[in-house]
């Protein structure tokens, strides 16, 4: 699994692609989205590979995979209602969790006991990250690269 971080983005949409090509620098691999959202990597036309994509305000990051799954970010400070999660820390886990399943945050998400060996968050300056895959590894946070696509 590798992540990617980028911190005040004025282009999200430019930053996306600007990712995409520097993890895939010679291949013509795409992203696409199933009628839920969900992103998909695509080669021809054919899933090449996972995708997760989440962003706040102007800062972006995108987790990319050989088997699902799911990252969100939120700023640290976001404040969350204490009748949905506990803590911005839980929300982003329960976030990460749903895209991981490929149905977002849903009832049944946001009530789920969490696979905790599949879940990593971290925090990044001001953010809190999450990222839950089959490719859990506790020192996830050492993949972060602060690309900048101007």
């Amino acid at each position: 699994m590798k992540i990617y971080f980028c911190e005040d983005c004025v282009d999200i949409q430019k930053a996306k692609e600007g990712i995409l090509k520097r993890h895939f620098p010679c291949d013509d691999i795409s992203i696409e989205y199933l009628p839920s959202g969900q992103p998909l990597l695509t080669k021809d036309g054919e899933q090449s590979g996972y995708v997760s994509i989440s962003h706040t305000e102007n800062t972006l990051v995108m987790a990319f995979a050989d088997n699902p799954v799911g990252i969100d970010i939120e700023r640290k400070s976001r404040k969350v209602s204490s009748k949905v999660c506990e803590s911005i820390e839980e929300w982003t886990r329960r976030e990460a969790y749903g895209k991981y399943l490929g149905v977002g945050i849903n009832k049944e998400v946001l009530s789920a006991q969490l696979p905790d060996k599949k879940i990593n968050t971290f925090y990044q300056g001001e953010y809190v990250v999450s990222v839950c895959g089959e490719e859990y590894n506790e020192g996830i946070e050492t993949l972060i690269d602060n690309a900048s696509f101007e």
